[in-house]
C-alpha cells in the first residue's frame, strides 16, 4: 500500500516520433507512476545513438517535449501524494531547519517520499511514524509523530 513506482524518461531520442512521445505520456497514467526522473536526449561520445546525427530531434522540439513531460510528471506526483492523505508513514528523520521559531524536520518515508513536520532536533536520525495531513507537488506534510519500532 505504501509502495511507490518510479521511472526514468528521456525525450527527444534520435528518431523519436510525436506518436512515441505521446505514448510515453500515456504510460505515466497507465502505470500510475508516482514519480519520474526526466531529461532530454543529449549525445554521449562512443554510443551508437551519437552517430545518428541525421535522426537527431531539434532542440526546440526536445525542450517542448521535456516541458510537457515535466508537467505530466508533476500531475502524477500530486495524484500520488494526494493518496497519502490520512495515512501514517514510517519515516527516517534526515534533516531539520528552524523556521519562524519552530523546528521543521525533514524525513524520508519507506516509499521514498519526503515528509516535513514539526518536531525536535533530537529526532535527527530517528525512525518516527507521521500522520500525513497535507501535500505539495514534491513533498508531504505531517501533523503528529511517535517513535516507531525499528525492525
Amino acid at each position: 500500500d505504501n509502495v511507490t513506482i518510479t521511472s526514468d524518461f528521456i525525450v527527444g531520442f534520435p528518431s523519436e516520433t510525436e506518436e512515441q512521445f505521446l505514448e510515453t505520456l500515456s504510460a505515466i497514467d497507465e502505470l500510475e507512476l508516482d514519480y519520474s526522473n526526466t531529461a532530454s536526449y543529449s549525445p554521449r561520445n562512443l554510443t551508437v545513438a551519437a552517430r545518428w546525427e541525421d535522426k537527431f530531434i531539434d532542440d526546440a522540439t526536445k525542450q517542448k517535449r521535456l516541458f510537457v513531460l515535466n508537467e505530466k510528471n508533476k500531475e502524477a506526483v500530486r495524484k500520488s501524494n494526494r493518496k497519502m492523505l490520512g495515512k501514517v508513514l514510517k519515516v527516517l528523520v534526515e534533516n531539520y531547519e528552524e523556521k519562524e521559531g519552530k523546528i521543521i524536520l525533514q524525513a524520508r518515508a519507506e516509499n521514498n517520499k519526503i515528509v516535513h513536520f514539526e518536531g525536535e532536533k533530537k529526532h535527527l536520525g530517528s525512525f518516527l511514524e507521521v500522520e500525513i495531513n497535507d501535500f505539495s507537488t514534491w513533498c508531504l506534510f505531517g501533523k503528529s509523530f511517535v517513535k516507531a519500532d525499528v525492525k
